[in-house]
């Protein structure tokens, strides 16, 4: 049995706020405002594996399944923002969970 015992976290999607015509300027949108989540270990060979695809892992974290978090979403974390890299659906978990692989973002994103 899964248990999401570290924390809580919230998913937000980037909507673009700027006027037709203007450059795109994003913003956060909410998608999913509460979800508890498992701190899991960021593996040598996921570590590696991304650094060959240009690429970093920061966080890796199993929170309940939910089909509509996906890539390029943006979760929050207390105050760190982190785009969703990879959703993977471990099928030997129970309850059905997720695994959110995370890259910290450089640059924050305002909420809507």
């Amino acid at each position: 049995m899964q248990t999401y015992k570290d924390g809580v976290c919230a998913v937000y999607r980037t909507k673009n706020v700027a006027q037709p015509g203007k450059k795109a300027e994003y913003k956060l949108e909410p998608k999913v405002p509460l979800l508890r989540y498992d701190e899991r270990t960021v593996g040598i060979k996921r570590f590696y594996t991304a650094m060959q695809a240009d690429t970093r892992i920061d966080r890796l974290i199993r929170c309940p399944r939910l089909d509509s978090v996906s890539v390029h979403d943006v979760l929050v974390i207390g105050d760190e923002q982190y785009e969703i890299e990879q959703v993977q659906y471990p099928v030997e978990v129970k309850p059905p969970s997720m695994d959110v692989t995370l890259r910290r973002l450089e640059v924050r994103y305002e909420s809507v």
